[in-house]
């Protein structure tokens, strides 16, 4: 059995291998010597994440993600080399991405482009040929797109995700095939896609004890609602703004319903991050890879109260991007669905989180007292 990571902010299925000596502890992941229906490919690439990068080649495998949940001669990328900082804590060995099955599958028409043009030139030119592992490379990258994504393969078209608040190790729920939204629509909020590759949604307006911070500009932000990251990403810009507004304020971390909350302005609805969604008591050190997102940093090991905003600069074709991480999940229960056509097109379906990650539409969102989160800097992900 292997830990998973099943992350809404990306699309492809990544195994890590034992033959990835820059993995951390290879004798965790999988070894394909291992399987009888292991099937191994020659084409290779490159996948970035906030938290670093992966060169991966292309395989098949049989793959079993719960009970119910088998599919047949997945494609998936093994990782056979990483500079990934997070690998040292050893949490996972898997990556399933869970974004749109349709945006890895537009990369891969892009890129196998050009290897077919390859290949078409050499089976045109008498007498060329081309190494066989070559040829299979390119075979691979042409063939790609017509394979099914691990959403495809399950049949599965909306999901959900839900993280408990406490305690600070708390697991959470994902939900395949989940009919809560359907079964009590009153709970739930429906949000179109602002994004035709990621779980995105367009924000009109961010404020924070009643200042705007960010997305007052037309046409407003892109928030993109991620499993796969620990913090709430937002532009430089409006970090510093929530700073200062914070600063001004002099609030006591000790008592934390006395702190304001993010509102952020979502389709003509308001939805609300408590002060713990974005302070918290932060220990141990920030990995030097991650130091640039954080405003503030210390480079030494320390335990004090901090606004745990992560800042990155990426504009969007709908205003800069803001990326609603776990602590975003921990306040609503979040159904991913990839839609049934022209008539059901894709959407979110949010709803307040009970303390039990169920719906809950009675959730009173500001308690009369709170405690900080306890957050370990060592262990943060990016997107």
């Amino acid at each position: 059995l292997f830990q998973a990571i099943l992350d809404t902010g990306s699309y492809e299925f990544l195994v890590f291998s034992t033959r990835c000596t820059t993995c951390g502890n290879a004798s965790l992941y999988y070894d394909e010597s291992l399987s009888e229906s292991f099937e191994g490919h020659q084409l290779r690439t490159i996948h970035s994440f906030g938290s670093g990068d992966t060169l991966s080649q292309l395989a098949f495998e049989n793959v079993t993600l719960g009970p119910g949940l088998h599919i047949g001669r997945q494609y998936f990328w093994e990782v056979i080399m990483a500079n990934m900082p997070a690998l040292a804590q050893q949490e996972f060995e898997v990556i399933v991405g869970v974004g749109p099955p349709g945006t890895a599958r537009a990369d891969a028409l892009a890129q196998a482009r050009r290897p077919a043009k390859v290949l078409g030139d050499a089976a045109k030119t008498p007498g060329k040929r081309l190494p066989a592992k070559v040829t299979e490379a390119l075979r691979d990258a042409v063939a790609l797109p017509e394979e099914k994504s691990v959403l495809e393969h399950l049949g599965v078209t909306r999901f959900s995700v839900c993280l408990r608040r406490a305690p600070e190790d708390a697991e959470g729920d994902f939900i395949w095939h989940d009919d809560a939204a359907e079964k009590h629509p009153m709970h739930f909020i429906r949000l179109p896609m602002a994004s035709t590759r990621s779980w995105g949604v367009k924000s009109s307006g961010v404020a924070i004890a009643g200042q705007p911070i960010g997305c007052v500009d037309w046409p407003g932000c892109t928030a993109v609602v991620d499993s796969g990251t620990s913090l709430i990403v937002a532009p430089s810009e409006a970090v510093a703004r929530a700073v200062e507004i914070l600063n001004q304020m002099n609030g006591d971390c000790s008592d934390m319903s006395k702190l304001p909350s993010i509102l952020m302005q979502i389709e003509g609805h308001t939805f609300v991050l408590p002060p713990e969604a974005y302070i918290a008591e932060v220990v141990g050190q920030i990995p030097p890879r991650y130091a640039k997102y954080m405003r503030d940093h210390n480079t030494t090991t320390y335990r004090r109260c901090k606004v745990l905003l992560m800042t990155m600069d990426v504009s969007t074709a709908i205003g800069p991007l803001w990326i609603l991480g776990m602590p975003f999940l921990r306040e609503y229960y979040t159904t991913f669905d990839l839609g049934r056509g022209p008539s059901w097109p894709r959407s979110l379906a949010v709803a307040p989180a009970g303390d039990d990650c169920k719906p809950d539409g009675t959730k009173a969102l500001v308690p009369t007292k709170r405690r900080p989160r306890i957050v370990d800097l060592a262990q943060v992900r990016l997107p």
